[in-house]
């Protein structure tokens, strides 16, 4: 999985490019929390990076399916 901790690079002296992560808020129902609680802290993590690492994935497969469209037809 990825690192998602916060990093500063330094550009010039005294200026850091920030790397922070973005808040996102969207809604889910009570069932599917629980169950997605109940996931990740059975795999020993939390929401928030289970969440992430699970669009990160979705968003790398549709560029890839961008990239290598499909018509359908088995090679």
């Amino acid at each position: 999985m990825h690192n998602y901790r916060y990093r500063g690079v330094r550009k010039k002296r005294g200026e850091v490019e920030s790397r922070a992560l973005a808040r996102l808020t969207f809604r889910i129902d009570s069932k599917h929390l629980r169950e997605l609680d109940d996931y990740a802290n059975s795999q020993g993590m939390t929401n928030s990076f289970l969440l992430r690492h699970l669009v990160i994935r979705f968003l790398e497969t549709q560029r890839k399916q961008a990239a290598f469209p499909t018509n359908g037809e088995a090679p």
